[in-house]
C-alpha cells in the first residue's frame, strides 16, 4: 500500500492512502486508446507505471502532441471541475497500469477537503502554464518561420534580376560576329550584377546573425534605367514580334 500512497501523494500529500482506497485500476497495452478526444470526461487518472501520450486536433495544424506523461503523474484533472467533453485524447505508449478515480468521488472529497481541492487547482494551474509556454514558443518560432520565408523569396526574387542580366551579357560576349560597340559593355554589367549578388548575399549572412542594419532608400527610377542600360544591347539583338 506505501508504493500505491505515494503515488497519491502528489495530488493529496494529507490523505494519500484515502484517494488510492477509492481508485479502480485500469491496465492498458501499448497502443491502447484510453480515452478519445469529445469522450464524456468521467474522472482523472494517476500513472502507476508505463507512458501516456496526451494529444488532440489544433485548428490548422492537423493531429498533435500536447504532452507525454509517465509513472507518479496524473492527467484527466479537467474533467473533475467541469461536466465538459475531453479536449484531448489519451494513449498508452507501452504497457501501461493506471488508477482511475471517478468524478463525483473526487468532487465530494474536494467539498470536504480544502486542502485537495488547493492541490488540484495548482496541479491545473501548473499544467496550464506548461501548456501555455509551449504553444508561445511554438508560435514565435512559426513567426520566425514565416519571416525567413518572405526574406527567402524576396531574395530569390531579388536574385533573379542580376542572373538574368549576367546570362544576356554572357551569350552576348559568346556570340561571333557582333558589332565592337554591342560587347564593349558586357564585362562592366557581369561585374556589376556580381557585386549586386555579393551584396544580396552579405544581406543574407547578416540577417542570419541577427545584424540586419536600416534599411536603405531605393530609388526606383535610377534602379529602372540603370537596369534597362544593361538589358539594351541583348534587347537590340531581339527580333521584332511578327
Amino acid at each position: 500500500m506505501a508504493a500505491t500512497d505515494s503515488l497519491f501523494g502528489k495530488l493529496w500529500p494529507e490523505h494519500p492512502e484515502a484517494l488510492a482506497s477509492l481508485a479502480v485500476i485500469r491496465h492498458f497495452a501499448a497502443g491502447e486508446t484510453v480515452f478519445r478526444e469529445g469522450d464524456s470526461g468521467d474522472g482523472l487518472y494517476v500513472i502507476e507505471s508505463g507512458h501516456i501520450e496526451i494529444a488532440g486536433q489544433m485548428l490548422g495544424q492537423g493531429h498533435r502532441v500536447f504532452s507525454r506523461l509517465g509513472p507518479g503523474e496524473i492527467f484527466g484533472e479537467m474533467a473533475v471541475i467541469e461536466r465538459h467533453n475531453r479536449s484531448a485524447g489519451a494513449m498508452a505508449t507501452e504497457a501501461t497500469v493506471l488508477h482511475f478515480l471517478e468524478r463525483d468521488v473526487m468532487l465530494d472529497l474536494i467539498r470536504r477537503s480544502p486542502e485537495l481541492a488547493t492541490r488540484l487547482l495548482q496541479l491545473i494551474s501548473h499544467r496550464l502554464r506548461d501548456f501555455n509556454r509551449v504553444f508561445l514558443n511554438e508560435i514565435v518560432q512559426a513567426e520566425r518561420l514565416a519571416v525567413i520565408g518572405q526574406f527567402a523569396r524576396s531574395i530569390i526574387h531579388d536574385l533573379k534580376n542580376p542572373l538574368q542580366v549576367i546570362s544576356l551579357n554572357s551569350e552576348l560576349l559568346a556570340t561571333p560576329g557582333l558589332p565592337a560597340e554591342l560587347t564593349a559593355q558586357a564585362p562592366g554589367h557581369i561585374r556589376a550584377q556580381v557585386e549586386r549578388i555579393n551584396d544580396l548575399v552579405t544581406q543574407i549572412l547578416d540577417f542570419s546573425q541577427g545584424t540586419v542594419g536600416r534599411p536603405q532608400t531605393l530609388h526606383y527610377r535610377q534602379f529602372l534605367l540603370d537596369t534597362l542600360d544593361q538589358l539594351r544591347p541583348a534587347l537590340q539583338l531581339t527580333p521584332p514580334c511578327s
